[in-house]
């Protein structure tokens, strides 16, 4: 008997050496199971002392609609689908892609100051960034 705990107990404990080496595989989750774990996580890190107020993911956000306008340090805190860096683009008018204002590359640690107007679109690409006011 004792042997038949150890061994369940030894299988146990390489099934969760080898499942957080790994990370989760997300794959099998449904788009619904994700927001669900997205939301999750914020309340914790929340509930831990996080403010994620100023943090912004990948996407095209519209200066006085999503973003306040003002002068802001940026800091790329992640990078996606395993990318060395990513970009941040500041444009002029929303709809001209011929309009932009600045372009930045960033890499994880890195800090970069923009001035955002209103009506601006500024566009976050394969990274996640904490943006304060300066």
């Amino acid at each position: 008997m004792k042997k038949l705990v150890l061994l369940i107990v030894t299988l146990l404990l390489v099934l969760v050496i080898s499942v957080s080496a790994e990370g989760i595989d997300l794959s099998v989750f449904t788009i619904e199971e994700l927001y669900k774990l997205k939301l999750d996580l914020c309340e914790e890190l929340s509930n831990r002392g996080e403010n994620l107020d100023n943090c912004f993911y990948p996407g095209e956000y519209i200066v006085g609609d999503e973003i306040p306008s003002g002068r802001y340090v940026f800091k790329c805190i992640d990078l996606f689908e395993n990318e060395n860096q990513g970009y941040l683009v500041l444009r002029a008018d929303p709809n001209n892609k011929n309009s932009t204002i600045d372009i930045q590359d960033m890499r994880v640690g890195e800090t970069y100051s923009m001035k955002l107007d209103n009506g601006n679109l500024l566009k976050i690409d394969r990274i996640i960034v904490i943006v304060e006011p300066k």
